[in-house]
């Protein structure tokens, strides 16, 4: 479907989904859909990569070693809280808080498979639409954690946000059945020792 849409029923994620280690709502976030109404229109993807940061034991997760400041208190949040950050100070990284308030797991939305409003999606990625053959959705459009948040409309407006409130403007809903998946290392966190080895990446097959 390429249009903007309606909203649907589309109900989100509970809480109690996100209320557990990292590592856990890392797998079964696969599958699953972000609902976004950020910047006219809605857009979605199906989430299709992920990866876990495991709170102040994890020394490439922003939170190590109980660090605290206002750019990453979103982590310390609710769980469902959405954290979104700047990286190299230029794109916009949407995280989704864990385990428990004051408990700061967050997992990071790598890619999305584009789903609902896929022209308004291309457009803000300066893309075509289709790929190859014009059968799917372009792959490129949010093959990466800066990418989906061009696509879905979201910034740094959208840190705090609770991704679990339907009514909201940006949600998870769940998705449909245990996918499968594979595991990696997580990307870029080269500084963070034996952590860096640790196959806390998810993607789906």
């Amino acid at each position: 479907m390429t249009g903007g849409g309606e909203r649907r029923d589309t109900v989100a994620l509970s809480p109690s989904f996100f209320s557990r280690s990292a590592l856990s709502v890392a797998r079964e976030l696969l599958g699953c859909e972000v609902v976004s109404l950020f910047g006219g229109g809605l857009t979605s993807g199906i989430i299709t990569e992920t990866e876990a940061y495991a709170g102040v034991l994890d020394r490439a997760c922003h939170a190590f070693a109980w660090h605290r400041t206002p750019r990453v208190e979103s982590m310390y949040a609710a769980p469902g809280t959405a954290y979104v950050y700047l990286v190299y100070g230029l794109h916009n990284c949407l995280n989704v808080s864990c385990a428990t308030e004051g408990n700061p797991h967050a997992v990071l939305i790598r890619g999305l498979r584009p789903l609902r409003g896929v022209d308004e999606m291309a457009r803000r990625r300066g893309l075509g639409t289709r790929a190859i053959g014009g059968e799917f959705p372009n792959p490129r459009l949010a093959d990466g954690p800066g990418k989906l948040s061009v696509a879905l409309g979201v910034d740094r407006s959208a840190d705090g946000i609770d991704l679990t409130d339907s009514a909201g403007p940006l949600f998870i809903a769940p998705g449909g059945g245990s996918p499968s998946y594979r595991s990696s290392s997580r990307v870029g966190i080269d500084y963070s020792g034996e952590f860096a080895r640790f196959r806390w990446r998810f993607l789906l097959d």
